[in-house]
């Protein structure tokens, strides 16, 4: 009797202990469930513009997640820029950096940080803060298309001024503020691309492909990347006929500058 009394105790026990494990499980998932409600939440009423509002909810997902989740001091940051409050922003900014998780986190905080401290006009620590993403192995490429590209996409003229002291040869995007001040670049030569065997085998067919190209301040395409693509070697024989076209330079304010270009390249095989 007693032997079963104390088998008993014991499954009562490691029951107890096994309900004890799991509570801590299902209120971290309760909490982040909280958390991305409040996220979602807030992008809303940001992207509506009442910024006050979203600053609030931005700081509640803050609070929930205890100060570990990089997407609701991104938002803070954010809020308070557009509050005009530059230290708090930048403060949010340095520590979603801090705090980042993933890789795209990561970057979406870099970029962040970057636009706040060209906003409170601190090219150094702008440039500092690209310096320390080199060394982590972020390439140029990346940074360019992933942390400065989204600093002009959400900034001003005047940022992409900064930005071009930090990189000359930052490629910029002709769209938003920058549309009226760059000038488009001019094709000067064009190379026709060849039709590959394989395309030729199929009469008829009608296809274009569509490239992003990058002019550099000398007029040459530097890369390019593929937008849409064609089977049967077309796209391989697109891209490199664009490498090899030339142009007059886009210009902002009547400087060189290297820009973002979306070309395209028709063929139509033969009957």
């Amino acid at each position: 009797m007693a032997k079963s009394t104390r088998v008993r105790l014991v499954s009562l026990l490691a029951l107890l202990f096994a309900m004890t494990a799991l509570a801590p499980g299902r209120a971290r998932a309760d909490v982040q469930t909280d958390v991305q409600e409040e996220l979602e939440k807030a992008q809303k009423l940001y992207s509506a513009g009442n910024y006050r509002a979203a600053c609030e909810a931005y700081q509640r997902a803050h609070e929930l997640a205890q100060g570990k989740s990089s997407p609701s001091l991104i938002g803070l940051s954010g809020c308070y820029a557009q509050a005009k409050d530059e230290e708090k922003s930048l403060a949010a900014a340095r520590l979603a950096l801090a705090v980042a998780a993933t890789p795209d986190e990561r970057t979406k905080a870099a970029t962040t940080l970057v636009h706040a401290l060209l906003a409170a006009h601190r090219d150094q620590e702008a440039s500092d803060v690209l310096q320390s993403l080199r060394k982590q192995g972020m390439t140029e490429d990346e940074i360019r298309q992933e942390v400065l590209s989204g600093v002009l996409s959400e900034g001003s003229e005047e940022d992409a001024r900064r930005l071009l002291r930090l990189d000359p040869n930052m490629p910029l995007r002709i769209q938003g503020e920058l549309e009226s001040r760059l000038s488009r670049p001019q094709v000067l030569h064009t190379v026709k691309p060849e039709t590959p065997w394989e395309a030729r085998q199929h009469p008829g067919f009608y296809g274009t492909v569509i490239v992003e190209a990058t002019i550099d301040t000398q007029g040459n395409v530097s890369s390019v990347r593929v937008l849409k693509e064609q089977p049967y070697g077309l796209t391989e024989s697109a891209v490199k006929a664009v490498k090899r076209w030339r142009f007059k330079p886009a210009t902002l304010d009547g400087k060189p500058v290297t820009v973002y270009y979306v070309l395209t390249v028709k063929f139509q095989i033969g009957i």
